[in-house]
């Protein structure tokens, strides 16, 4: 049978295998959608395999550990290509292209993706200026961080400092370079977690874990905020928690991922998945390392 391939923009779309009639047979539909419901209540977690972006709607965004997962359930291998784009002033674009193949070596879906430093969120660094009190930190402060405004607490040299903050811009970023690495693997994960939802047919039940999944500004316009309700993770949280991450074996990768997660958890679901992150590097810590009679062979 020849093979088709459908052409949209910057998306390829190779179509499932069909009967002899060109149908895909509903038992195969139900079977893969089947497939993914299983696969998600049983071996994806919430907040880490997929979850929900405030502001962006009440669909599931697919996460790329929930995308890997389903790549090793319907047994699909990915190889994603990258090309760089130089944009000068250090500036770059990452151009990805993920195809993923069965184990029969067949195509699946061809999609890409792209990621530039000259995104406003890698272009452009926040500067605060501030004054260093020399006050302790109220108590009251970790519980109603609002009220004492614009005084605040600060890590200063490994250190919580009282602060009092003055006026915040945007500068462009003086080391961009730091973020290489970073937007090529957002290209590269944006490509991956489009062609997955495509070749699973995940569609259905999720979107892609974009970060601008918030509609764009307009001139005059403000962003959507989140519901008033839920308060996300603080900065202090994702402080400690990257501090934490630092100390374990996972790599650049994997402790953005994660803290990018946090981000988007409610300030008690943060604290919870703090603890619960310590308590492992504790267990960690406490088992031994195996002595020579310890290896059978």
């Amino acid at each position: 049978m020849t093979e088709i391939t459908t052409t949209h923009e910057s998306v390829q779309i190779v179509p499932a295998k069909r009967d002899a009639n060109g149908w895909t047979p509903p038992a195969m539909i139900a079977t893969q959608k089947q497939m993914i419901v299983e696969a998600v209540g049983s071996y994806m977690v919430e907040g880490e395999d997929f979850g929900t972006i405030p502001g962006a709607g009440e669909k599931k965004v697919l996460m790329k550990s929930g995308a890997e997962k389903l790549c090793f359930i319907f047994g699909i291998i990915p190889v994603i290509d990258t090309q760089i784009v130089e944009l000068g002033n250090g500036h770059r674009e990452y151009r990805s292209k993920c195809t993923l193949y069965d184990t029969h070596g067949q195509k699946k879906a061809v999609l890409s993706g792209s990621c530039s430093t000259m995104e406003k969120k890698y272009r452009y660094r926040n500067d605060t200026a501030y004054e260093i009190l020399d006050e302790p930190i109220p108590k009251e402060y970790w519980k109603n961080k609002k009220k004492f405004k614009p005084l605040g607490a600060k890590k200063i040299n490994g250190q919580w400092t009282w602060v009092k903050y003055g006026s915040s811009e945007k500068v462009e970023n003086p080391d961009i370079a730091d973020v290489w690495n970073t937007v090529l693997k957002m290209s590269e994960k944006r490509s991956f977690v489009a062609a997955v939802l495509v070749a699973t047919a995940a569609s259905s039940m999720f979107t892609q874990d974009l970060e601008e999944g918030l509609p764009p500004a307009q001139d005059g316009d403000k962003q959507p905020e989140p519901a008033p309700a839920v308060i996300l993770a603080t900065e202090e949280q994702v402080s400690e928690f990257a501090q934490i991450l630092g100390q374990s074996s996972l790599d650049d990768e994997q402790v953005q991922m994660r803290i990018d997660g946090l981000r988007r958890q409610s300030t008690e679901d943060a604290a919870q998945t703090i603890e619960t992150v310590k308590q492992q590097a504790q267990q960690a810590q406490s088992i031994p390392a195996p002595t020579d009679e310890d290896i059978p062979f």
